[in-house]
């Protein structure tokens, strides 16, 4: 009796250990496999009404213990552990590889062409064709087309209680999770820099299709649009400066003004975490190339520089002396 009990709680423990999660291995970690096997991911993707994705491995944590987030302090001396809580840890899978998703998203809105072009309600009043007022605001109120734009929007796929979920800060329980992912790119230099650019294994997810292993240029373009802002923008025609915002990220990235035959003009450093004011006021006009390390490169018209004589000369003709 006691030798079968003992097979039993032995059989009872296999079964529930067999259930469990199994740790990975980051030396023999399959990307491709890891990814494709995901139903919970492939649930998220659909969830978010996502047509197309990259998901990119960014590294794995710099330990599975929780233990370790106890050593690792921020400069006011707290620790990831104590930021955390015990309870955090206990429900936040820490033995996952760390994995942004680069979702393509479509996003419908409505427009109001009236608002657009200054009219107020008053404006589309029409009383012989009996449009009072109370209809006019009516009218003026309500969006009269609608306009579709795609656009990436990354997210970072975190395993909470056990179920992996693309975490949005839009909701509160995600939020947790997004800042001890943050903070692990911020203490772990290696993982930081896998996030700027895609060296890793990148997975395309396209709807209907599943997933498959590409390359990552793709990715490290799109990842340096979304992280690079310029104002005004080159869709205006430049006439001294630009100004260049990029993501925390991106500090210190090297750029270059260079002209249409490729030879480099300019060339400079993006180190402020506001504005980086890009002087070209001594360029003649014309098109040029602004460039961002490898995987950045707009185009833009240079307004030509106006000529200093033309408002000189005639103050100057006034004190030519006669004789």
């Amino acid at each position: 009796m006691k030798s079968k009990l003992i097979l039993l709680l032995s059989l009872s423990l296999l079964l529930l250990f067999s259930n469990c999660k199994s740790s990975i291995d980051p030396k023999n970690f399959d990307f491709e496999k890891h990814i494709s096997q995901n139903d919970d991911l492939l649930k998220e993707l659909e969830r978010w009404d996502v047509d197309s994705a990259y998901i990119q491995l960014i590294g794995f944590p710099p330990s599975f213990d929780s233990k370790y987030y106890n050593e690792n302090k921020f400069d006011n001396g707290l620790s990831l552990y104590e930021k955390y809580t015990s309870d955090f840890f206990d429900k936040f899978d820490i033995d996952q590889p760390v994995v942004v998703v680069w979702a393509l998203r479509k996003n419908t809105y409505s427009g109001n062409s009236f608002s657009e072009r200054g009219l107020s309600s008053s404006d589309l009043v029409d009383y012989e064709n009996g449009v009072g007022r109370r209809d006019a605001r009516d009218i003026h109120s309500l969006g009269d087309y609608t306009n579709t734009t795609y656009e990436y929007t990354d997210f970072y796929l975190g395993s909470y209680d056990g179920k992996f979920k693309m975490l949005s800060e839009g909701y509160n329980d995600d939020r947790d999770c997004i800042e001890f992912y943050n903070d692990l790119l911020f203490f772990n230099k290696e993982l930081s820099k896998e996030a700027v650019m895609s060296t890793n294994k990148v997975v395309l997810y396209v709807k209907g299709k599943g997933f498959q292993l590409v390359n990552s240029d793709r990715l490290n373009c799109i990842m340096y649009n979304k992280r690079i802002e310029i104002s005004p923008p080159f869709s205006e025609e430049v006439i001294s400066s630009f100004n260049v915002q990029v993501d925390s990220k991106l500090l210190g990235s090297e750029y270059s003004v260079k002209d249409f035959y490729g030879k480099e003009i300019l060339t400079g450093n993006l180190s402020s975490e506001t504005w980086n004011e890009i002087l070209v006021d001594s360029l003649p006009g014309g098109k040029y190339i602004f460039n961002v390390g490898k995987f950045y490169s707009k185009s833009f018209s240079k307004k030509a520089p106006e000529m200093l004589y033309d408002s000189v000369a005639p103050a100057a003709a006034e004190n030519v002396e006669e004789y």
